[in-house]
């Protein structure tokens, strides 16, 4: 997953995930088969839900297939 350095660096994120490289993703059948999270805080008003959307929009997640074709 790019992007994930930009997590680490925000000061109003106080809690994230990713899955590490190499994690097989299946079907979507409850929470624990997310690819991560981004927690984050907004303390002057109600922009912490819209924060964490614009993080995890900047979040790439590479497939395998994609590192494969680059070895070719």
């Amino acid at each position: 997953m790019d992007g994930a350095a930009t997590l680490a660096a925000a000061p109003d994120v106080v809690d994230w995930a990713v899955k590490p490289a190499g994690h097989r993703a299946g079907d979507a059948v409850s929470n624990n088969t997310y690819l991560g999270h981004v927690m984050t805080v907004d303390t002057t008003g109600l922009g912490a839900r819209a924060r964490a959307e614009e993080l995890v929009a900047g979040l790439r997640v590479r497939y395998a297939d994609e590192f494969a074709g680059a070895l070719a």
